[in-house]
């Protein structure tokens, strides 16, 4: 039990990793009932290496949000490290990081869970806690992102997933990031499900890298660059997600990229719908595309192969279909 809010020392969460690390587990790492506050670190955290696993509950109320704040205070590189398997990290907040809020790394380490957690914004759950990196880095290992609330990220991605990882993220809220709100790569699979995106500088949601595998499913994503990016080879299924009032596109392959697409309802983006290039394929059914605000609401280029099914395009400021070199 972590007793108290000092960066280390008896009672700190310093000593407790410390502690549960040493022994086979898996532990529990609870704060005392009542505790709230921040632990203002000056250094990174001990990563949790233990073989069977760690728990960290920061929800000391039992309101189902976080009590526990973790600051680097421009001091500490990550907030907290994963890098075992079988680990749950709940209802902590993150800030004042100068690299990644929370990571998770290692060949094959499965079953690590990052639950409910907050990155850049206070306890409170409004204001705004700056840091300066990733919010979330998973590479080459398996994890799940659930109910986690992301925040005016200031690097080129919010949460980012690399390196033949498999992810789950699901019922997220990632808003005012200066970069993408998710990006994975290097062969990733990824699940991304009922999240809720918005006032992104970039793009909401890209896969990239051949052998990257994406299911992308009733994501709401508002007032962004482009809305979903598709690239390289990947294969996605992209079904049921809103994306409304985009600098740019809604949805975006190129590459090679194969995408089945059914079920999405694009409104008032700039443009709906882009694909290009030799040997990418597209099959798009049942969409709903409303109210683009440039030329063409659905441009198909370069060779794409497109198949187009009962869909509902209207309201174009112009074509509402365009095709070149196809």
């Amino acid at each position: 039990v972590v007793t108290n809010l000092y960066d280390s020392g008896i009672g700190s969460l310093r000593a407790a990793i410390t502690s549960a690390n040493d022994v086979a587990g898996p532990n529990n790492i609870t704060f005392t009932p009542g505790l709230r506050g921040t632990i203002y670190l000056s250094s990174d955290l001990p990563a949790l290496t233990c073989s069977n696993g760690t728990t960290i509950e920061g929800d000391t109320d039992g309101d189902g949000k976080p009590d526990i704040m973790l600051d680097g205070q421009n001091l500490a590189w990550v907030g907290l490290s994963i890098y075992s398997s079988n680990n749950q990290v709940r209802h902590l907040a993150v800030s004042g990081v100068t690299g990644i809020g929370l990571l998770v790394s290692g060949a094959s380490h499965v079953s690590n869970t990052i639950s409910g957690c907050c990155v850049g914004v206070a306890l409170d759950g409004t204001t705004p806690a700056p840091f300066g990196g990733l919010a979330i880095h998973v590479t080459g290992c398996e994890a799940t992102i659930d109910g986690t609330t992301v925040t005016g990220t200031t690097t080129w991605c919010a949460v980012y997933i690399a390196d033949h990882s498999t992810v789950s993220v699901t019922n997220c809220q990632i808003s005012g990031s200066a970069g993408f709100s998710i990006f994975a790569s290097q062969g990733s699979a990824v699940t991304l499900t009922d999240n809720t995106i918005s006032d992104s500088a970039s793009t909401a949601i890209q896969l990239m890298d051949e052998g990257t595998t994406g299911t992308i499913e009733g994501n709401v994503i508002s007032k962004v660059g482009t809305g979903i990016a598709i690239g390289d080879y990947v294969h996605a299924t992209v079904n049921n997600n809103s994306v409304t009032d985009g600098a740019w596109c809604a949805l975006t392959g190129w590459g090679g990229a194969q995408i089945s697409a059914s079920g999405n309802t694009f409104t008032g983006n700039a443009q709906s719908i882009t694909l290009s290039g030799a040997g990418t394929v597209a099959d798009l059914t049942s969409n709903t595309v409303t109210g683009d605000k440039a030329w063409t609401a659905v441009f198909l280029n370069s060779q794409s192969t497109v198949t187009l099914t009962d869909c509902q395009v209207s309201g174009s400021a112009g074509r509402r279909c365009s095709w070149r070199r196809t």
